[in-house]
């Protein structure tokens, strides 16, 4: 489909969205071989282009994201298995929006990171659930750790990021699904 599309628009700017995932040295997959191998060929075969790697999206709509997992395990009462030291890097899929539209604009060839300035721990995010649901989380605990950063563009709209970002974030996407 992607080999079909760059023939089919050879004039036009192809925009591809692929993933943060590349950051964290934990994590090996197919799915990262596969967006690693779109890359590749977006950069041999398209004259522009931009390529968004974005970090996981809150209100996606993805029920299979760590964060909706979560949101449900708690409510339901569910054993949540948590590696206190690990992080996530999460970003509202409105600021992913309003992210691309400017570097739309202004950029050409280039891979874009997309992602929060600042990952949160996971027992952060178990925390902002409970507090929101008012429901204590199941938790069994493991030490195990993974620490990465994504990097960013000095241009970058760092002040969207205030210190309340998660919280609020989290906290919105619970009312959204919740009612």
């Amino acid at each position: 489909l992607l080999i079909d599309t760059i023939s089919n628009n050879r004039k036009k700017k192809v925009i591809y969205f692929s993933t943060c995932d590349f950051y964290d040295s934990r994590k090996s997959s197919k799915y990262l071989n596969h967006k690693f191998e779109m890359e590749s060929l977006i950069k041999e075969r398209c004259e522009n282009w931009i390529i968004f790697r974005v970090s996981q999206i809150i209100g996606s709509g993805n029920i299979n994201n760590l964060l909706f997992s979560f949101i449900l395990k708690v409510k339901n009462n569910t054993r949540i298995n948590l590696f206190r030291n690990f992080e996530r890097n999460m970003i509202t899929i409105s600021d992913v929006r309003c992210i691309v539209m400017n570097y739309i604009k202004i950029s050409n060839r280039e891979i874009i990171n997309i992602a929060n300035p600042k990952n949160i721990k996971v027992h952060e995010i178990v925390s902002i659930i409970e507090k929101n649901l008012n429901k204590n989380a199941i938790v069994e605990e493991s030490q195990e750790e993974n620490f990465f950063k994504i990097p960013l563009r000095e241009d970058y709209p760092f002040e969207k990021f205030t210190s309340k970002y998660y919280e609020e974030s989290i906290k919105d996407f619970i009312r959204n699904i919740i009612y």
